[in-house]
């Protein structure tokens, strides 16, 4: 238990309507959240949440624990929550008041409430006015306040109330607060609602309208919990009630402050807290955005996250239970003397981890630290206690850009730096840098930009023919809810125009890319700048292929896409003894457009043939220009042409209708020389 200072007034109740934010109820009402969680876990139940109350004045008589919840029971079953009630008497020169707390633990150590969580709409598995989980557990907090308000005989005329929760218990604490609103029989200047990290509540229209003010939503924007289930499309419109503050982050103030003076300053509590410091993505919103983005790409409406291929609602709760059994007994621990396990497999996990953060310079502890403190309570606790109103919250947006098709790219900083790189389309994950957050979502890129920065953004396609590169902007507000996806533009950038656009602060304010077109020598040092130019590594490839003359091909390409050589054997189906075709050849390897490649190779074809009644064998000049689509990284279909030179009195017998006939004829150029094509078709693999 750590033990820390906070100031408390009875003049808080009577000074300010609830509708205006008061930063010292806020930390007060976020003290008792966190306290909510520490009487789960203690063995003498309500401790710490007990001496809370003390040391406000409330009436201890008053206090009600409500936290023997039976999920078997009828009815709610998984859909219920621990809360506690009490009573205080405020006042001030000329008035008293009865304080009623209501008190919302979080989601604790078990499936059945994770489970109530995810249960946006069990029984109808459609679009509901409320998530169904948070509200049927709201009414049951209501029910029992109104009880408890009728048994302490309360007036409603001289009664205020402090609500407050963290995660869950702040779904329900908003809830609970529009309850009261909607009744109708408190006033809302007096049902003074903070709650912390809470996800989303309602799909109503109604959650902004202004009988809510009095609730006051803190959410961190790097948090993932405050943007689910969520908001983003038509089919998808949860949100919460009242206000919500979104707290500073690495994005939507100086980086600088951040890092240097109010980590620092949080770190003095968090270490009390947490025995370690705070841990920050430095993301902004970037994972709540990306998670709403992947949901509702997933499950395009409600229905769809119960009755789709992916039964994404069935397959949380089997984790769920799997995560937190009924029976203790039933988890299996990674000791070495386990039962069912291989002995040292604790000690492989260890070496697994070690190595990944090895590998990631530590990256693996950092994340995993960082998911926990983006939602902790200690976290907003922290936050709050160090930092003023006028420090702690921003209502800085920020923007994403998206890209389709094939393409490269990169995002350099002001120093020049490369934070993002894509090549032929494909986002390379290890070149993503903090603060740029970057996904590939449903064969889209997209990159996420803070507010307070500027990028450089360099889009170059190494291809023969114009590539159409379609590039839009989305704009967030500070929670990270989509505001608006602007008109899409079209880039065509080539290996012999690039276009470079600012991004972050710029975009955040524009609705459409202004993008500048690079030629010549600046393209060269672009490309050379943002290492867009493709590796060249150095491939066996084998090929097969059928062509209109008859002709069967097997073979392989040894080299890089520069230049390669390659090796081919083919058969005339003419005769079964007829045409036997041995080539070698160097070709190079372009973009033509797109996934599109184009190979140029010149080959010295060798063919021998026992029909022939001009002559055995003979060389064969070819050059044959293939285009080649790429579905999977390195199967490859192609078509070709092929010409092959005919040279009067050289090489007829490679031309005799019994080796290979002409499907196409003769592309006679004068009495000695023509070219035979040849159409054929192959895969490379």
């Amino acid at each position: 238990m750590t033990l820390i200072d906070f100031e408390w007034s009875d003049d808080w109740f009577f000074s300010k309507p609830a509708t205006e934010y008061n930063h010292n109820l806020a930390r007060i009402a976020c003290v008792f959240s966190e306290n909510a969680y520490c009487d789960y876990f203690l063995e003498r139940p309500h401790d710490s949440l007990t001496l809370s109350y003390k040391a406000v004045g409330a009436d201890i008589s008053s206090l009600e624990y409500h936290y023997d919840v039976d999920y078997s029971a009828p009815i709610m079953g998984n859909n219920q929550a621990a809360f506690s009630f009490a009573t205080k008497t405020v006042r001030n020169s000329s008035e008293e008041r009865t304080l009623v707390f209501v008190i919302i633990r979080g989601t604790p150590l078990n499936a059945n409430e994770w489970i109530s969580n995810i249960n946006v709409s069990d029984t109808t598995k459609t679009a509901e006015a409320f998530h169904e989980g948070f509200f049927k557990s709201a009414q049951q907090i209501h029910n029992a306040l109104v009880y408890y308000l009728l048994k302490r005989a309360v007036d409603p005329d001289s009664c205020c109330f402090l609500i407050a929760g963290h995660s869950r218990g702040a779904a329900l604490a908003n809830l609970v607060g529009a309850l009261l609103a909607n009744e109708g029989l408190f006033s809302t200047e007096r049902i003074y609602d903070y709650t912390f990290a809470a996800p989303n509540v309602s799909s109503s229209e109604k959650t902004s309208d202004h009988k809510y003010d009095f609730i006051w939503n803190i959410v961190n924007a790097e948090d993932i919990v405050p943007s689910v289930p969520p908001c983003r499309g038509e089919n998808w419109k949860y949100k919460k009630y009242g206000h919500v503050l979104t707290t500073v982050n690495f994005w939507n103030m100086d980086g600088n402050t951040y890092i240097n003076d109010y980590l620092p300053r949080v770190n003095e509590y968090y270490n009390k807290f947490l025995k370690r410091d705070f841990y920050p993505f430095k993301l902004g919103t970037y994972l709540p955005s990306m998670i709403a983005r992947l949901l509702t790409g997933m499950c395009k409406e409600v229905g769809s996250y119960y009755d789709s291929g992916l039964k994404l609602r069935e397959k949380a709760e089997g984790l769920f239970w799997k995560v937190f059994p009924e029976n203790a007994e039933e988890s299996i621990p990674l000791e070495d003397d386990a039962p069912g396990k291989k002995k040292g497999t604790k000690r492989l996990v260890e070496k697994i981890q070690a190595s990944l953060n090895k590998s990631t310079n530590g990256l693996l502890d950092y994340a995993s630290n960082a998911f926990v403190d983006m939602h902790a309570c200690e976290a907003y606790l922290s936050w709050l206690l160090v930092l003023d109103e006028d420090e702690l919250y921003s209502d800085v947006g920020s923007s994403a850009v998206i890209i389709e098709k094939s393409y490269e790219c990169a995002v350099l900083n002001s120093h020049g730096e490369v934070m993002a790189r894509i090549v032929d389309g494909i986002l390379q994950m290890k070149s993503v840098k903090a603060p740029i957050g970057a996904s590939i979502a449903f064969g889209k890129t997209v990159i996420y930009f803070p507010s307070n920065a500027d990028f450089t953004v360099i889009i170059y396609k190494d291809s023969i023919v114009p590539s159409i590169i379609p590039t839009t902007i989305e704009h967030y507000d500070s929670a990270g809810y989509l505001i608006e996806s602007c008109e899409t533009k079209r880039l065509y950038p080539s290996r012999f125009v690039a276009y470079k656009f600012h991004a972050g602060f710029v975009t955040l304010r524009e609705d459409k890319i202004s993008a500048e077109k690079i030629y010549g020598l600046e393209l060269f040092e672009l490309v050379r700048a943002g290492k867009l130019k493709q590796a060249q590594r150095f491939r066996v490839q084998p090929e097969f292929s059928v062509d209109v003359n008859n002709g069967i091909f097997g073979g392989f390409h040894l080299g890089c896409r520069n230049i390669f050589g390659t090796i081919l054997v083919g058969k005339a189906l003419t005769k079964f003894d007829d045409g036997i075709f041995v080539a070698l050849g160097i070709g190079r390897e372009s973009n033509f457009y797109g996934h599109i490649m184009l190979n140029t190779e010149f080959f010295s074809k060798y063919v021998y043939s026992t029909a022939s009644k001009v002559g055995k064998s003979a060389y064969v000049p070819a050059l044959r220009f293939a285009f080649l689509v790429k579905p999977f990284r390195r199967l490859e279909f192609f078509s070709a042409v092929t010409f092959d030179a005919h040279i009067q009195g050289f090489n007829d017998g490679a031309f005799s209708s019994n080796v290979q006939s002409s499907f196409w004829g003769t592309w006679r150029w004068n009495d000695d020389f023509e070219l035979v094509p040849a159409l054929s078709f192959g895969v490379k693999f």
